[in-house]
């Protein structure tokens, strides 16, 4: 059933879906043009954060222009529980799809550098947390009252993102004495924590809400 809510979000994204593996694809190559001091974490970061959200947040607005398609499948044998956790899959299948899209690039252009996977655990954790945040204020406040992250993610991230990174960075620096596997590890823990936690966050704001 989890995998059908999936599938059921990328129809709903299903004209835009080709858009954003060709924005996921060129983002980073344009970045590398204007920013290749950058090039990297920086440049997988933002075309990440770029093809989850926009494809996220045109799922939201198609449900809140058609209400009464929640109310159908909230009467349909599909509990609301599993229709908020089929957001979270399909964030993570957006990642692990602009993840091979970058690993492809990389291959391309060289000048990315290298596709690690400490730099994909590190990157699953940054969007990770926010999302945390994110999908729970949709589902407490509505759409109408998140519209307006939108523009400020879209015209923050090229600022905030190299901030972050380097941040990143600096702490990796203080714990150099774990070993690489271990601190990477309690990061991706941190990371499934702080999903599981928001997912019974947006369950439960889901299940209170009033549809009609």
């Amino acid at each position: 059933m989890l995998l059908s809510l999936v599938k059921k979000d990328f129809i709903l994204v299903k004209k835009y879906v080709l858009f954003m593996a060709v924005v996921c694809f060129l983002l980073p190559v344009f970045l590398l043009s204007r920013l290749p001091e950058f090039a990297g974490s920086l440049t997988f970061f933002i075309s990440v954060v770029y093809s989850i959200f926009l494809l996220l947040q045109y799922v939201f607005l198609k449900e809140y222009q058609s209400p009464k398609a929640s109310l159908l499948l909230c009467a349909s044998p599909y509990p609301r529980r599993l229709m908020v956790l089929g957001k979270y899959g399909f964030c993570l299948v957006l990642y692990a799809a602009s993840s091979l899209i970058y690993w492809i690039n990389t291959q391309i252009f060289p000048g990315l550098g290298r596709f690690h996977w400490e730099m994909a655990v590190l990157v699953f954790f940054i969007v990770t947390i926010f999302y945390s945040i994110y999908i729970p204020l949709e589902y407490r406040l509505g759409f109408e009252r998140t519209k307006f992250i939108t523009m400020f993610i879209i015209m923050a991230c090229p600022f905030v993102a190299p901030f972050i990174l380097q941040k990143g960075a600096v702490i990796q620096d203080y714990i150099q004495l774990l070993p690489p596997v271990l601190f990477y590890g309690i990061v991706l823990f941190i990371s499934l924590l702080a999903l599981v936690i928001s997912a019974c966050l947006s369950v439960y704001f889901y299940e209170h809400a009033d549809l009609s």
